[in-house]
């Protein structure tokens, strides 16, 4: 079951991201679903969400924007396609200690 955005995350459910001018992620958000109607993730997205684990995207998304998982630590791994432009390393840019 997917939290609405703007609604709460636990360690259970997902938050639902409804993409540029919706509900920011919270910073404690875990687990993240992209919504089948976004094409874009924006520039620095996600940045920072120091313990979101896991991300699920879908096949219609587009293109991921600058720095949009940047300091995302403890995200272990991103499935995508070659339809989804992200070519730059920065996107999924971590900080390294």
């Amino acid at each position: 079951m997917a939290t609405e955005a703007g609604g709460s995350t636990d360690g259970e459910d997902f938050f639902l991201y409804m993409g540029f001018g919706g509900v920011a992620a919270p910073f404690d958000v875990r687990r993240l679903r992209v919504h089948p109607s976004v094409t874009v993730i924006h520039a620095e997205a996600f940045k920072d969400r120091v313990v979101l684990k896991e991300v699920e995207l879908h096949e219609g998304l587009l293109e991921i924007g600058e720095c949009a998982f940047q300091g995302c630590i403890a995200l272990e791994e991103v499935e995508l396609w070659k339809d989804c432009r992200q070519s730059d390393h920065l996107r999924f840019m971590a900080a390294e200690n």
